[in-house]
């Protein structure tokens, strides 16, 4: 096993623990939404790869990906996180987040909704904001990142 393979599925076992996949139903302003922002990074459609590759370049090992469109994604990955909105990309190692994330509070929204209508987390000491979609998808990719950076020590890899 190699260190992106290991990293791979610490991430997908704190993804998966927090629901991150399954496709159940969220109710927001009193309507029924499909809950699909996360993917897989292997089982996204060609088209959606092809524009994320051409957007970020190289990317090193991806993982998965939360999906809203062409113009709103964050895609985590083994090392780094890229997050494009407002016609830029954003990028951070994963090492530089060390556990310092916070709400972005989004404008004019009461204190007692910002549970469910917030949807960037701050980086704070790799200064970006990514999206991270809205709750429930929101706590639980904030979860997934918290575990970085990863100790590897006494970890089962090979540097091969």
């Amino acid at each position: 096993m190699t260190e992106d393979e290991w990293i791979e599925n610490r991430i997908l076992r704190k993804a998966t623990q927090r629901s991150m996949f399954e496709d159940r139903d969220v109710w927001r302003d009193g309507e029924k939404v499909p809950k699909q922002y996360c993917v897989l990074f292997r089982e996204m459609d060609d088209a959606q790869k092809q524009l994320l590759e051409n957007t970020i370049g190289e990317m090193f090992y991806p993982v998965l990906a939360l999906w809203c469109n062409d113009d709103l994604w964050t895609v985590l990955g083994t090392r780094d996180i890229w997050s494009y909105y407002g016609g830029k990309l954003y990028q951070a190692k994963l090492d530089e987040i060390d556990g310092d994330i916070s709400l972005v509070e989004p404008g004019g929204v009461k204190k007692d909704y910002l549970k469910f209508e917030a949807s960037f987390l701050r980086l704070n000491k790799a200064s970006i904001e990514v999206w991270a979609s809205k709750a429930p998808e929101y706590f639980s990719f904030w979860s997934v990142l918290n575990m970085f950076p990863i100790r590897k020590t006494n970890a089962p890899f090979t540097n091969e």
